[in-house]
């Protein structure tokens, strides 16, 4: 916790993928650390423990009504995170991507922007294992590069669909020049 704070008083971005459930439970008990982060990656299943209310909603529920749902638990959580500016890049697994981002830059009131990344239609899954790190990899890498956030999505995307077709191990050794 010391850590993120830090980086948060010297400006510095902080990039958090829960990787788990478990440890997304424990982001809603450490509002400190919460408070630092600027980008975060949880699944579905991982953000619906991020809330006050674990259990408001079904997961078929979040993908109703143009999302609104979904709006209702990011704008939750993205109250939580840094104050000035932060986002959570959901994951839903085959129906794409849905970005939810707090512009609090000139205004103390909480103002959200929410948009959504289909998914690619017919992508054979061979591998799913580091899928997501491939994607949360490319997107900082994407942002490093001075790339827009909607860019880093839709890269990380696409080399998360490229890591989903490959089936000798998590990431091909390609990536490295290709992003």
């Amino acid at each position: 916790s010391k850590v993120v704070q830090q980086a948060k008083n010297f400006g510095t971005k902080v990039v958090y993928d829960p990787t788990s459930v478990p440890k997304a439970r424990l982001l809603k008990e450490n509002m400190d650390f919460l408070s630092c982060i600027s980008f975060a990656f949880p699944n579905v299943d991982e953000l619906m423990v991020m809330t006050e209310n674990e259990c408001m909603y079904t997961k078929s529920d979040l993908f109703k009504d143009d999302f609104n749902n979904l709006k209702n638990l990011t704008s939750e959580v993205l109250g939580n995170m840094h104050p000035e500016q932060a986002h959570l890049i959901v994951t839903m697994g085959p129906k794409g991507v849905f970005l939810a981002s707090k512009k609090n830059k000139n205004s103390s009131k909480n103002e959200f922007e929410f948009k959504y990344f289909p998914a690619k239609d017919g992508v054979q899954i061979r591998n799913s294992t580091g899928a997501g790190d491939t994607m949360v990899g490319v997107f900082v890498k994407c942002l490093l590069d001075g790339k827009s956030i909607f860019e880093g999505i839709e890269k990380g995307m696409d080399a998360a669909v490229q890591s989903l077709n490959y089936d000798k191990g998590a990431i091909p050794k390609f990536f490295q020049h290709r992003i």
